[in-house]
């Protein structure tokens, strides 16, 4: 097959740390990985030349800008999911809350090495465990 350089958003999915291969979609070059916005072990997520994404398994769709927007979007509802679990089992109030929520999502990228794997992989409530468990938050 001959390799294609990727569309930009090809290049962002994969800075965001979605591994991507080249695959062709009804003639065209396209990118076929795990999709970062759920679960899975089959790829179902493609980037098209047209720079445009589209998720076989949970149907997430559009362009470079719904891409990032869906992305951080994850990252804050679990930073924020991560934080209400301090608050509720550790007594923490807000603000350290936040922090230690942000000390747990440190501590999973490290451990993922990306944000696509960290958002799929680790659970807000057993990130903020763990953390705790080995002092991280503390």
């Amino acid at each position: 097959m001959t390799r294609h350089p990727p569309s930009a958003l090809a290049a962002i999915a994969r800075a965001y740390g979605v591994t991507l291969e080249e695959v062709t979609v009804a003639n065209e070059p396209a990118w076929k990985g795990c999709c970062p916005f759920h679960a899975e072990k089959t790829p179902s997520f493609y980037v098209y030349v047209t720079d445009t994404f589209l998720c076989l398994g949970c149907g997430a769709s559009g362009d470079g800008v719904e891409f990032v927007r869906r992305i951080e979007e994850a990252k804050t509802a679990w930073l924020a999911a991560c934080a209400a679990h301090f608050a509720e089992h550790y007594s923490m109030n807000r603000a350290r809350a936040a922090q230690a929520a942000a000390s747990a999502w440190g501590a999973c990228l490290q451990h993922h090495g990306d944000q696509a794997s960290a958002l799929t992989s680790c659970l807000p409530a057993d990130a903020a465990d763990e953390c705790m468990k080995f002092g991280g938050a503390a």
